[in-house]
Formats: structure tokens, sequence, C-alpha cells
């Protein structure tokens, strides 16, 4: 029963993640390890200054630190695909629930239920969080590269 809960914990704790509510703790000590690993890694000569390790970690860290400041203005564009197909399942689903509960509430149309409040948040947080999507590539300019997409 504890490997049921410690699995949804996880679960939610993904969710959360992914629409953007958790996980700037973490990706504080995640800059800081890798400080302190790019501090120790000058001491050895292959890995020192001017050696691909050390400016592939120094570009690693310079990505991190602009993520977790939001220092660099990053256009995404929304993914179609999965807005459309999360609206269908989960319209489909949610008239599955209603149709399940139409003469009353049963136990199992928690399951339908449960997926289509998840395709719920699938789609609000693809539809009103700027953070989600694909990450369009910089070009150094501050205009989205399809200005329709947006």
């Amino acid at each position: 029963m504890a490997d049921l809960f410690q699995a949804l914990g996880e679960l939610i704790a993904s969710i959360l993640h992914t629409i953007g509510l958790v996980g700037q703790t973490r990706r504080r000590a995640s800059i800081k390890s890798d400080l302190e690993l790019f501090a120790s890694l000058r001491d050895f000569e292959e890995f020192g200054a001017g050696s691909k390790a050390h400016e592939a970690l120094a570009r690693h860290i310079e990505l991190e630190i602009e993520a977790y400041t939001a220092s660099r203005k990053v256009w995404k564009k929304r993914d179609r695909g999965t807005i459309v197909l999360s609206a269908l399942f989960g319209a489909g689903f949610g008239y599955l629930t209603e149709a399940l509960n139409s003469g009353g509430f049963v136990w199992y149309s928690l399951a339908p239920g449960i997926v289509a409040g998840l395709m719920a948040l699938v789609f609000l947080s693809e539809v009103f969080n700027p953070t989600s999507g694909r990450k369009v590539e910089d070009s150094g300019s501050t205009q989205p590269a399809d200005a329709s997409a947006a």
C-alpha cells in the first residue's frame, strides 16, 4: 500500500512539474551542483579551460541559469496536435463518465473521470502555459519564428 501512495505522489509531482507549478528548488540545486563540478574540473588537465568538456559544461550551466531566471525570451510553439487530442479524449472520457453516472453514481466511473480530468489538465497547460510546447531555435530575434503560430 505504501508503494501505491509513493507512486501516486510521484505521478502528482510530475504532473505539477509539467504544468510549471513546482521544480524551481530542484533547478537551483542542480545549478549549484553543476557549478561545484565545474570548479572541481579545473584541477584536471584534460578537463581544464579550453577542453570540449569544459565548454560543454559551461554552456549547460549558462542555459540552466537562463531558464531559471528567464533572462532570455524563448518563443515556443504550441503543440496543436496535443491540444486537439487532449480535447477529444477529454470530451470522450467526460461523456463516458456522464453516461455511466446518468442513473446515479457508480464507482467504476472514477477511471474515465480521472482520465477526463487529466486530459483537461493537459489541454489547459498547453493552451494557457507559455512555457509549454516545442522550443523554437533562437535566431537572436525577439520575434516569434511564425507569428501566426501563437
